[in-house]
């Protein structure tokens, strides 16, 4: 049996963008936008990339979980959350 080493999420390791989107199933893009929005917030380095900390990933999931995957309906609540005071 081969054994491949843990997940990113497993080792308390940073995700860049593309990780973060493939192991939340979410496109880079949507991500991209919940980023702006407010809903996830990532560290950034001095080049601007997107670092994601794995408990955002509990967050996506608890994202996916109660709105789905229709990247609309996410766009349109976090817009709608983001307008809350």
């Amino acid at each position: 049996m081969h054994r491949y080493p843990p997940a990113p999420a497993m080792t308390g390791r940073r995700l860049d963008l593309g990780s973060f989107a493939r192991a939340t199933r979410l496109e880079p893009e949507l991500v991209r936008r919940l980023v702006a929005f407010g809903v996830f917030r990532p560290e950034r380095d001095p080049d601007g990339r997107l670092w994601f900390p794995p408990a955002q990933l509990v967050l996506a999931a608890r994202i996916r979980q109660a709105y789905g995957t229709s990247a609309a309906d996410l766009l349109d609540r976090a817009a709608m959350l983001r307008r809350l005071p």
